[in-house]
């Protein structure tokens, strides 16, 4: 029996589109983290941790009840543990216990932990699970962007192809991955120093980290690239095999998506993780040593 997908074009591309504004405005609300604006959460033990105008002008982001009693000052990265809150801050590393209300710092990440592993803390899944969409989320804007305006350039160029061709042909083109390369590298650029929040980071430092960030960036969107490469030659050869099953626009929507996801996770655990203390607060666990 023969599986017709019968897909209208326009509304591949309606699909396309909204699913890409959605990330977008989800993004909105990730500007808070980042120094953008104002941004505050509950914590699971009824806290809250936030940057705030209402705290005092030399704590950037806090652990608080209100904003005169104030846990721990200029939080770096936190994490949700049972009834408790660990990360790093400005007087070191820290374990706030939610219900004594008592905190304790540490010298070091691996004195902290065996702390945690002590007393037999546990890993808020569900606060923990957010955090790290939050960050995908988060991250993906600075590739997202410039694959939208590419992709609209490219398709205006050549209006006579058509949008499936046009999308096979795109995503295997190394003009195409050098110019993802650069307008990534000045949106993330600009970005970045928009939103600067650590309190230490001085020009000399943010230079370097954006000297180096450009090897990296370079270096990590040519092996994303090459393993974009890879899938899509075999979702070649299945729709090649599939034949008459699948619907090139089905196919074709599949690809962009595949593409864009490899990319932005891929982002969103290397590059941008390793320059997020310079601009964010960020996700902090002690199963990652």
């Amino acid at each position: 029996m023969t599986i017709n997908y019968r897909f209208n074009l326009k509304v591949i591309q309606s699909l396309a589109f909204t699913v890409i504004t959605l990330l977008i405005i989800l993004q909105t609300a990730a500007w808070g983290t980042i120094g953008m604006a104002e941004w505050e959460i509950s914590t699971p033990g009824g806290n809250k941790i936030g940057n705030s105008d209402g705290l005092p002008g030399n704590v950037h982001t806090a652990i608080y009840k209100n904003y005169s009693t104030i846990y721990v000052k200029n939080v770096q990265e936190y994490g949700f543990y049972t009834a408790a809150v660990i990360g790093k801050a400005g007087q070191g590393f820290f374990l706030f216990n939610e219900k004594t209300k008592e905190t304790n710092f540490f010298r070091t990440k691996a004195q902290l932990c065996s702390k945690v592993k002590k007393q037999g803390l546990r890993l808020e899944f569900i606060y923990s699970f957010y955090q790290w969409v939050y960050y995908l989320i988060r991250y993906s804007f600075y590739f997202l962007i410039p694959f939208v305006i590419l992709l609209g350039v490219h398709r205006q160029s050549q209006p006579e192809t058509t949008f499936i061709t046009h999308i096979d042909k795109l995503l295997k083109n190394q003009v195409f991955a050098m110019q993802l390369y650069g307008t990534s590298s000045i949106f993330n650029l600009v970005l970045l120093s928009l939103s600067m929040t650590n309190p230490n980071a001085d020009f000399l430092s943010f230079m370097f980290f954006v000297t180096i960030g450009f090897v990296l960036l370079g270096f990590t969107l040519l092996i994303l690239w090459l393993c974009t490469q890879l899938i899509l030659k075999r979702l070649d050869k299945v729709e090649e095999f599939c034949g008459n099953y699948l619907n090139r626009s089905f196919t074709s929507l599949l690809k962009v998506i595949i593409f864009l996801g490899v990319f932005v996770a891929g982002l969103s655990f290397t590059i941008s993780a390793w320059e997020a203390p310079l601009a964010n607060v960020r996700y902090f666990s002690c199963k990652f040593l």
